[in-house]
Parts: C-alpha cells; structure tokens; sequence
C-alpha cells in the first residue's frame, strides 16, 4: 500500500477517534522506518493500516540504529476522545534502511483501556505544535539511542540529553502504555534511570 493511501486513512480515523498523532510526512531516517512499519515487509499482512504506533524504543546493538515499536487499537465515534486498547502487535524498525526488518502479532485480544490517550499537556497543544515536539521526539530518540549504544560512561552532555529526552518522551507518550513501553526493552530504561537519575516506572508483575 502506498503512502498517500496510509495518510488518507490517518485522516480518516482523526475525524473518526478526535485527533490521533498526525501521520508524519517528514523527518528524520528514524520516522521514515516507523511510517514504513504500516505496510511494508514482515508488517503488511500484521498491522491494520488504521492502527497507530507508539514511539520507537532504542534496542541494544545496532550502533542504536534498530528500535522497536508497538502498533495499538482505537475505537470511538466522530467528536468523542478515542479509546485506545493495549498493543496487538510489535516491530523492529532499522533507521538507516528505513524500514521494519521483524513484525509479529501478539496473542490475545487487546484489552481496551480506561485512560486518557494523551496527556493534558499534550491535549492542550495545536496539531502545528504536536507535530512540532512529535518531531523533536523522534531527533532525541535517535540521538539518545547513539549515546545508549555507545556503551561509555555518561558524560554531562549524555546526561543532559537523556533527560531531555525522558521528558520529551514523559509529554507526548501515551501514559496508558508506559508499561507496554517498558517491556520494549527493560535494559534501556534502566540504563536512562542510571543516565537521567530517573525514569518511567518499572511494570508491576500484575501489570
């Protein structure tokens, strides 16, 4: 499927949900791999074209040019908030072929959340200004994911960046899925927690 068909369903399903992340035409390498993650190789018979995808979480090696994602479910009616459910599916996208290299459903139904999608903060902002800190987000990924795959000890600039990117990430991740987020990779999160002196919380066993 190409990608103008990808951002008239987006549309479709904003006017259908409230106001989703914006499908993103432009960025960097890292946007391009997660945009291409809706229909292209291992993903194309696994994502519905209609489900979004969070953001991208640094894996370990690579030279942090892989991360993974996770594509979840919305429902909702025209003018009411959408209701997003857990993940149904995972990817790994490569930043620098610009596409997803592994894609794997997950079993089960996906559990429908009782939750706000956003944050407030990020409900509060114009869709100039979301698309503005989205593509913000998807640079300090990129970044902070080289410095991760450096596996140094963190110099004040590393610091700094981690915890510019933590939050950048706090604002416009969903919270529901912060513990979905944290399953993507465990050992990123608490090499920021060390990095940054925090990070997100850690999933309790039940959750």
């Amino acid at each position: 499927m190409g990608l103008r068909k990808f951002i008239a369903a987006c549309a479709l399903l904003a006017a259908a949900c409230g106001r989703p992340a914006p499908p993103r035409a432009s960025g960097g390498k890292l946007a391009a791999a997660v945009r291409a993650a809706h229909f292209a190789g291992p993903c194309a018979n696994v994502v519905a074209l209609e489900w979004p995808a969070g953001r991208p979480v640094p894996l370990d090696g690579w030279n942090g040019r892989r991360f993974k994602i996770f594509f979840y479910p919305l429902s909702g009616r025209p003018g009411t908030p959408a209701r997003l459910s857990a993940p149904a599916a995972e990817a790994v996208v490569d930043a620098d072929a610009g596409s997803p290299v592994e894609c794997r459903a997950l079993p089960g139904a996906p559990k429908e959340l009782a939750a706000s999608r956003w944050t407030p903060e990020a409900l509060a902002l114009s869709d100039d200004a979301f698309e503005a800190k989205s593509t913000e987000l998807d640079q300090l990924t990129e970044d902070v994911a080289a410095v991760y795959a450096a596996t140094r000890p963190p110099t004040p600039a590393d610091v700094d960046l981690a915890r510019r990117y933590l939050e950048s990430f706090e604002f416009m991740a969903e919270p529901p899925l912060l513990p979905d987020y944290y399953r993507l990779n465990p050992a990123f999160w608490e090499w920021l927690r060390g990095a940054a002196g925090r990070s997100i919380p850690k999933p309790s066993a039940k959750s």
